[in-house]
């Protein structure tokens, strides 16, 4: 298992261009289509490096798509989660991996814009900085004066090597002897990168692990995972979507992914099967492959719209504004999108031929992709779709992760 270069080394630092700042939903969209192509050429060097190449990296910061939930004081666009949605949808169709990564890099410019001010001032005296996270986290955080000390492992932070911060989600225990989760934010030059992403889906995004030996995370680069209404980076911006629930506001850009793969995945099935004749004959006995195309089309725009819907209903309330069956409505929906999505393509999969099996088939990376993205654990079915159930009914759930 080998170890990534350090961040002094990375040369997406090395930028041609400043980062722009998109005006509208349109402009970026415009901006997501235009560099599409790139990223589809791509697609074989992103999977072999099994992170996404330094151009690709550079480009999504100069063409200000990562930067699309960022502040605008701090050089962002500061638009809202429906573009950064409906942009890594786009980026998704021509290549999962960057999709996911987008999604990744553009969630965590939401995060940073909840830190206390001096940290926010911090990240962004570069303005290329970029951040990813863990979730699945092994190693306690040992409370200390002024902040806790961590030994231990943040697995799948995707995007990492081209990050100069590490965001893990801890439970540490708080100055008066509580407890909270919380994100944490600790420089790259503190942890160690392994380069062990090898798998079968979403092969580019670079999802290491992260190691940390006994650094020290001082208390105010921290914020509580479940009270953004009440962070400082809140109080410091006035647009109300830095209070919303991270929640309605984290995930859904992983389920975009998985939307957007699939509609990739559509558009190679479409290319296909409009190569054969579609004679009379022939479209009797094609009939049920273009039934389940017609399922699976309505299926991956219904997902689409679901999670448009949810980012404006949700992503600019604050939340503790916020009932308990709405946040549970959330993670469902996320997870039932990402879920519909994996089933279209697998149902479309089965009405493909042997030649889909091939290494090189676009379609099978597709295929393999949209699974890839629905594993995500914010995003599986049986996890959220039965805590939705059990809070309807009254019941003792469990919310789960992102």
């Amino acid at each position: 298992m080998t170890v990534a270069s350090p961040a002094a080394e990375r040369p997406v630092f090395s930028l041609t261009t400043k980062p722009a700042v998109l005006p509208s939903y349109e402009a970026a969209l415009d901006r997501a289509r235009d560099l599409a192509p790139r990223f589809k050429a791509r697609v074989p060097e992103t999977e072999q490096l099994r992170r996404l190449p330094d151009e690709t990296a550079a480009e999504l910061l100069e063409s200000g798509l990562v930067h699309l939930m960022l502040p605008r004081r701090f050089g962002g666009s500061e638009l809202g989660l429906d573009a950064v949605l409906d942009v890594t949808g786009i980026l998704a169709e021509a290549c999962p991996s960057t999709g996911w990564v987008h999604a990744l890099w553009g969630a965590h410019m939401w995060l940073a814009a909840i830190y206390p001010p001096e940290v926010q001032d911090e990240i962004w005296d570069n303005p290329r900085s970029l951040l990813s996270s863990a979730v699945q986290i092994e190693g306690k955080a040992e409370r200390v004066d002024g902040g806790w000390r961590w030994t231990g492992k943040g697995h799948y932070s995707s995007g990492i090597n081209h990050c100069n911060w590490f965001c893990p989600a801890l439970q540490v225990e708080m100055a008066d002897g509580h407890m909270e989760r919380r994100w944490l934010l600790v420089p790259i030059s503190d942890v160690i990168i392994l380069d062990d992403w090898r798998t079968i889906g979403l092969k580019g995004t670079g999802s290491n692990t992260v190691v940390a030996e006994d650094i020290f995370i001082p208390e105010n680069y921290s914020v509580n995972i479940e009270t953004s209404a009440q962070t400082p980076g809140a109080q410091m911006h006035p647009n109300p979507q830095y209070r919303a629930h991270s929640g309605c506001i984290f995930t859904p850009p992983l389920a975009a992914t998985a939307v957007g793969a699939a509609r990739g995945f559509l558009r190679e099935f479409f290319d296909r099967t409009s190569k054969r004749r579609l004679e009379a004959e022939r479209a009797s006995e094609m009939s049920g492959q273009l039934l389940r195309f017609a399922r699976a089309s309505a299926d991956v725009d219904a997902a689409r719209a679901l999670l448009i819907e949810n980012a404006h209903r949700f992503s600019h309330v604050p939340v503790d504004h916020m009932t308990e069956m709405e946040r549970v409505k959330c993670r469902r929906d996320q997870a039932y999108c990402a879920t519909v999505s994996r089933e279209a393509v697998n149902s479309l999969f089965q009405a493909t031929s042997a030649s889909a099996l091939f290494d090189g088939s676009e379609i099978q990376r597709y295929w393999r992709d949209t699974n890839a993205a629905a594993a995500h654990a914010g995003l599986m079915w049986d996890n959220h779709g039965l805590a939705w159930g059990r809070a309807s009914f009254g019941l003792p759930y469990t919310p789960g992760s992102f």
